[in-house]
């Protein structure tokens, strides 16, 4: 069992017993059943179809003989009759379950498969009809009962807000648990299993069942239809060793991937989150135009929509003959479509049956810089892994023909090309990072499992849990992750208390196993962090160190870091585990958050290997080493010129020919609260220019530290970049205060020169910085969509040294 001691965790934390509990798993419950029978396993109340046609609840019979349902009822109350009957005749194998359904076509329109029986069997020959009336559940709270020939209660299921004590139901009732961003519709109850008798858990109780809010490890679960815990709730494993190729990104990870895409001769399939890297698609077409058929399903609604870089890699597929598939949801489909998870964030391809590549990174720029590598390249961090395999080809090429199967509607091709004035990314990478890695890394693996979520990504009894829970003294466990929120729940909860009632199952596992004596080493990324946010990894990173500050073990034992290796993040998803001498690694597309764990479609790879873990150990302690806290000494200069407000990133050559998309961003790098109601911003470079200025509103205060971002228009910015500037010069957002014209210095408006220009900042003193593009001795212009960014963001020394073009321009954050 999952075990903080609770002596640690009793003195880390000052909470009661009772409250500590909630962050372990309780124990196991037996079936109070002795006789074999017929349980309600799970139940579809509120339907994904207007008018619930396609309510259902489903039944498994067990035992060694048939189960002979004649005359048995299945109603929405405890008392009474009605609901619909089942015929003379209708009989249940031994281990069988059986979904009852109300319509059988909306029924397999929403599951992917028809029920077994249905009030309205629609025409489906091999649904058996039942009789009577469907007794149509209510979406707040209702009660399922199953009733024998004789009317007697053989089970029942009361879901929805409060208590009540009652034949057939003790206490509170099955609440449907919610996850923050997770559709209403659609969800579906489902009955625990002692994972010994695999018998039904039946307490008549709201513990009975996987959605039970009171229980953090087997509860607060959520399934919807069209997943397939038949099949991927219990991971795949390909017994025996095989050889492996380990790539580095950024290090050397386009050159791997390229070189593996044009090994193709038949066919390349694959699941990514993002597609947008413009050579890669040039691979890919190059494959598909001598005749390779390509196929990648794509998540249709990323966190600031689908990009024109990702248009652009697509149609580049699709004029080749391959094709872009994305997963949304569909209302004008007939019947409208739900999509069946959060996010299609799974990264894996399948080349000729056989060639795997499954990782932690999408077709990315950002983790495969196409640079030359000699003096360093700028990226994300994370590791592929690429090997032959028919029986896991086999098993991928299944998962994607399920997650693109036409009978969900949630999946359909991506044909919306960029704008006619988009053009790619020239160069892509940088110099901050020194490559360590520039060769791919080949190793032997054995015993390769694959993990898919979310039907399988929480079986506490298989992957990676198991390894985490048996960790102790003697073990040692390295995991580089890009998020690790230090709860999961609400985001409204109390930070005090909410890592306890509400723990990341991930992060109070490797908590446990360092409370237990096993050396634990955690790297969360720094880069796309908020610092403020109290669920990002700054935040992981206090609680953690205040639990090291009160507890002798876990300050031995346990050890969190911040970093950015690769200059663009750590978007690594690794975990590796030297358990009792055995070297496991775990690479995956899931991050640690709830949405990943419950929510996502994902893919994660685990195996054993001592070459591989030695050579990922090292790049671990590369990383961690980079990410070492910086000492500072108390220094004295003379004429010292104290940190001043700071012009850190321009973008001067707008993506698209509109210059509205236009922006400026400043960084405040002192360490007091910054008036700016006597600072003005333009490109007016001396006064009475024919150019623009700008001043900020009186009471604008900029925090030590903080970062605010003016463009011209907010609009569209914000079509751009998803999100909303700080200020804005158009005044096409009422959202947005605007920067006030200063006619005194400036007598015209902004408009940036994308061959040769300037942007200047005046403080209530004078001039304070200013930036300038153009011939030398200016910096060089960027291209069309990139930045000119500070580098590092603090570094002021009025010359071109200070500044480097940005490939990925990055509004609002600065690189560290």
């Amino acid at each position: 069992m999952h075990r903080v001691p609770r002596l640690i965790l009793t003195a880390l934390l000052g909470l009661s017993g009772m409250a500590l509990l909630s962050l372990l798993p309780q124990a196991i419950q037996r079936s109070r059943a002795e006789t074999p029978g017929v349980w309600i396993t799970a139940a579809h109340p509120d339907g994904v179809f207007s008018g619930e046609p396609d309510e259902a609840v489903q039944l498994t019979a067990f035992g060694s003989a048939p189960v002979d349902l004649s005359g048995w009822s299945l109603r929405d109350r405890l008392t009474g009759t009605g609901g619909l009957r089942f015929p003379s005749g209708f009989t249940v194998a031994p281990g069988t379950s059986i979904w009852v359904a109300y319509h059988a076509l909306s029924f397999t329109l929403a599951f992917g498969y028809p029920p077994d029986a249905a009030v309205f069997t629609d025409g489906l020959e091999a649904v058996r009809p039942v009789e009577g009336v469907w007794p149509g559940f209510a979406n707040s709270g209702d009660e399922i009962a199953l009733r024998d020939s004789s009317g007697a209660l053989v089970d029942a299921v009361l879901y929805g807000q409060g208590y009540t004590e009652t034949l057939g139901w003790h206490g509170r009732l099955v609440q449907v648990y919610g996850i923050p961003g997770a559709r209403a519709e659609g969800r579906i109850l489902v009955r625990l299993r002692d994972p010994i008798t695999q018998l039904p858990i039946d307490t008549d109780t709201a513990a009975d069942w996987a959605s039970d809010v009171q229980d953090p490890w087997r509860g607060r679960r959520i399934r919807f239809p069209g997943w397939t815990p038949d099949r991927y709730e219990t991971p795949f494993t390909l017994s025996g060793t095989l050889p492996m190729t380990l790539i580095i990104a950024p290090d050397h990870a386009f050159e791997a991937v390229a070189a593996w895409i044009d090994g193709a001769q038949s066919s390349i399939i694959g699941e990514m989150f993002t597609f947008e890297h413009p050579r890669l698609a040039e691979r890919l077409a190059a494959a598909a135009q001598r005749g390779v058929s390509v196929t990648l399903l794509l998540e249709g609604t990323p966190p600031g929509g689908i990009t024109d870089d990702e248009r652009y890699a697509c149609r580049l597929l699709r004029e080749a003959g391959g094709q872009c598939l994305i997963m949304r949801n569909a209302p004008a489909a007939i019947p409208p479509a739900m999509r069946r998870y959060a996010y299609a964030h799974a990264k894996f391809l399948v080349r000729d049956d056989r060639g795997v590549l499954i990782g932690t990174e999408n077709l990315s720029p950002r983790a495969m810089p196409d640079d030359p590598k000699e003096d360093g390249t700028e990226g994300q961090r994370g590791v592929l892994a690429a090997f032959e395999s028919p029986e896991i080809a086999a098993f991928l090429n299944e998962l994607f023909r399920r997650d693109t199967d036409p009978v969900f509607r949630d999946v359909g091709p991506l044909t919306q090309d960029p704008p006619p004035t988009y053009t790619p990314p020239i160069t892509l990478g940088g110099r901050a990072y020194p490559v360590r890695f520039p060769r791919p890394i080949p190793i032997t693996a054995t015993d390769l499992t694959l993990i898919v979520g979310p039907e399988g990504m929480l079986n506490l009894n298989a992957g990676l849990w198991p390894l985490l829970r048996e960790a102790g003294a003697g073990d040692r466990i390295l995991a580089q992750q890009l998020s690790v929120p230090p709860w999961w729940g609400s985001g409204g909860a109390d930070p005090a208390t909410a890592p306890v009632i509400s723990p990341n199952l991930y992060l109070a596992s490797l908590l446990e196993a360092a409370g237990k004596g096993a050396s634990v080493q955690l790297l969360l990324d720094r880069f796309y962090d908020d610092p403020a946010d109290p669920r990002g990894n700054a935040a992981t990173r206090s609680w953690l160190e205040s639990l090291r500050t009160t507890s002798p073990t876990l300050s031995a034992t346990l050890q969190v870091r911040l970093g950015n290796p690769g200059g663009r993040g750590l978007h690594n998803k690794m975990t590796l585990i030297h358990l009792r001498g055995e070297p496991y690694v775990i690479l995956s597309s899931a991050n640690g958050t709830e949405t990943s764990h419950k929510l996502n479609r994902e893919l994660a790879l685990l195996f054993r290997s001592e070459e591989g873990f030695a050579a990922l150990s090292e790049l671990f302690r590369f990383d961690w080493e980079l990410s070492r806290p910086k000492v500072y000494l108390p220094l004295i200069f003379r004429d010292h010129r104290p940190p001043h407000l700071l012009i850190s990133e321009v973008l001067v050559n707008a993506p698209g020919i509109d210059p509205n998309e236009e922006w400026v961003e400043l960084y405040h790098p002192g360490g007091a609260p910054l008036d700016l109601s006597g600072y003005r911003i333009g490109d007016a470079a001396t006064p009475g220019d024919y150019e623009g200025m700008y001043r900020f509103p009186p009471g604008t205060i900029l925090g030590p530290g903080q970062v605010i971002v003016v463009a011209v228009s907010a609009q569209a910015f914000s079509a751009r970049y998803g999100v909303r500037p700080d200020f804005e010069l158009a005044a096409t957002d009422p959202l947005v205060p605007d920067l006030i014209p200063d006619s005194s210095w400036g007598r015209g408006s902004w408009n940036l020169n994308n061959t040769q220009d300037e942007v200047v900042l005046i403080g209530p003193e004078g001039e304070i910085d200013r930036v300038e593009w153009g011939s030398a001795p200016r910096c060089p212009a960027p291209p069309r969509g990139q930045s000119l960014e500070r580098f590092p963001a603090n570094r002021d020394t009025d010359t071109c040294a200070d500044w480097r073009i940005q490939a990925f321009p990055s509004p609002g954050m600065i690189p560290r």
